[in-house]
């Protein structure tokens, strides 16, 4: 098992190339979005300056400014090539998803998505998979244009959805409608009921046809956070949220322009968002975002926490028992039995794949004859270290491995395999100040299996082995279900599973009677969605001995870094 830190350091590699990218994101849709676009385009006369933060339809910062992203506005026709850093704004002011007459080309959805396609295409913007896409649209087809298809608006934004998606396969959230009945606009215009009925056939035709589509497509429900904000305002920050006897609903209504409008009101006008609302919804939609997001790094660090485990398991397979408490073997023939009570916390203070000292593992090997021998062992594992003194923590494991090898000569060649099931804690930081920790129980199974070839060649006191293997690994999660104070941005996600193959060549070099082995190997890692990734290692290994006096080599540092 010589070769297994190569093949499994470097299927890692290839999953961190994967992750390693920046992550910019593009925003489109309306005035709910729009952060000087339309004023811009009207050369800075609307929104009126008087009554709008510079372009903004609100007192202050949109949502989509509030993400953590430096947006730059992207004007209709007059959008520029130019330096990107964190993304693009293309939403404008009175955008509707079904064309109308009379409007620029940016306020309809289909011009916003079409313009950032071409510019992709013409690598005048750069937008990759890890990149993600926010649209939020639909409210001014029905306030601003009476329209009644709600069917038919939510298949078309869907449809520009997975237009976008195709880009770059880059994640796009769509993003359904608040309940307008419930708006200050509404209680003005007497359309409660009506715009209720309409925003609740809006938003389950849009989940629904977000779903149909897949991929990479998501549905992010915004009539939930509304609601909330509505029917729990001091939990917010908020006292008007609704009209009333003594007040519109919205700051405008009431006199209260610009900075004068209290973080209190919920509403800036009649129908668009405050200030201190646009900074919920931002850290409302970040983490439901970062909740899709998430699924691949709980699996990672699951497969951290199984790292330590594997280590065990291949130690005392091979036979490095020196490092092993409570170590105790027995021989009958060609046939050795051994099993520890508890193993020795193996990669020390290394967060990402800590053991503890709940390890118990029992195992056979046996020697064929013809220079064959098989090994086998099986191992579990208590619990794991405190929820939050890392990503996650294992309460119960199983694990198993084996190994089959035969020795021609100088030749050696061995299959080997291993596998480890857990059942795990995690949770996650939402910066959501209404639901601020979400937490998730789940089982991942993590099974390696890789053949590998060595060739031992003597030289005065320096024995040189050149090696070979070939592997593959794969990462299967159950269900993630997460769990907070509210369900507002807890993720569900399904079962769903990781693989790749690595393949790793080098040369090992042992002195006679020392302790320390040399040595220097290439390995090659690909993904199954197809990130590739190389890696190089040399290292000194520290060697210990067992009770007969027996060098042992310790394998598991052979790894690429």
């Amino acid at each position: 098992m010589k070769q297994a830190g190569v093949v499994a350091t470097a299927l890692m590699m290839a999953s961190a190339s994967a992750q390693a990218q920046s992550v910019e994101v593009f925003v489109f849709g309306d005035s709910l979005s729009d952060k000087g676009n339309m004023y811009q385009l009207t050369d800075e006369s609307y929104p009126p300056s008087g009554q709008y933060d510079n372009g903004r339809a609100s007192n202050g910062q949109v949502w989509a400014e509030k993400l953590g992203y430096n947006l730059k506005n992207a004007p209709g026709g007059r959008i520029k090539a130019a330096d990107q850093k964190d993304g693009f704004d293309f939403a404008h002011f009175g955008a509707t998803v079904i064309r109308r007459d009379g409007l620029q080309d940016g306020q309809h959805l289909g011009y916003q998505v079409s313009k950032f396609r071409t510019m992709a295409s013409n690598g005048k913007i750069n937008v990759g998979s890890s990149d993600q896409i926010a649209v939020w649209a639909g409210t001014n087809d029905y306030v601003a244009y009476g329209e009644t298809r709600a069917k038919l608006v939510a298949e078309r934004l869907a449809k520009q959805g997975n237009l976008l998606q195709q880009v770059a396969g880059s994640h796009v959230f769509m993003m359904g409608l608040p309940d307008l009945g419930n708006f200050p606009i509404a209680y003005e215009w007497n359309s409660r009921d009506a715009w209720s009925q309409l925003v609740a056939q809006h938003n389950t035709a849009l989940a629904s046809d977000v779903a149909g589509y897949g991929g990479r497509l998501h549905y992010i429900d915004m009539k939930s956070l509304f609601d909330d904000m509505q029917d729990n305002p001091a939990a917010y920050g908020f006292e008007i949220v609704r009209p009333g006897s003594e007040t519109s609903g919205y700051c405008l209504g009431d006199g209260l322009v610009l900075d004068g409008c209290p973080k209190t009101y919920m509403f800036y006008d009649a129908i668009h968002p405050a200030r201190r609302t646009h900074a919920h919804i931002a850290s409302y939609v970040g983490a439901v975002m970062d909740g899709v997001l998430a699924a691949p790094a709980y699996q990672d660090a699951g497969r951290g926490r199984a790292s330590g485990m594997m280590a065990v398991q291949s130690r005392a397979l091979s036979g490095d028992i020196a490092s092993l408490a409570s170590f105790g073997s027995v021989e009958f023939g060609g046939l050795r039995l051994f099993a520890t009570e508890r193993a020795r916390d193996l990669v020390g203070d290394d967060a990402a794949g800590p053991v503890g000292d709940g390890l118990a593992l029992a195992g056979a090997e046996m020697a064929l004859g013809d220079g064959w021998s098989v090994a086998a062992l099986v191992s579990r594992r208590g619990n794991g270290r405190a929820l939050l003194d890392g990503p996650v923590s294992a309460q119960a494991a199983t694990g198993w491995a084996m190994e089959a090898g035969r020795e021609l000569g100088a030749l050696t060649l061995s299959i080997e395999g291993a596998g480890i099931t857990q059942q795990l804690d995690s949770y996650r930081v939402t910066g959501f100040e209404r639901d601020p920790l979400v937490t998730a129980k789940f089982e991942q199974a993590q099974m390696t299996a890789f053949a590998s070839a060595s060739y031992a060649l003597e030289a005065g006191p320096v024995t040189v082995s050149p090696f070979a293997s070939f592997g593959y690994s794969t990462v299967a999660t159950g269900p993630i279900n997460e769990q907070g104070q509210t369900s507002l941005v807890s993720a569900n996600t399904p079962a769903f599973s990781r693989g790749g193959y690595a393949n790793a060549a080098g040369v090992r070099a042992e002195m006679l009677r020392s302790k320390t082995l040399w040595g220097l190997g290439f390995s090659h890692a690909v993904s199954e969605d197809g990130v590739s990734a190389w890696g190089l290692s040399e290292a000194d290994l520290l060697t210990g001995q067992d009770a007969s006096g027996a060098r042992v080599v310790d394998s598991a540092t052979l790894s690429v870094e």
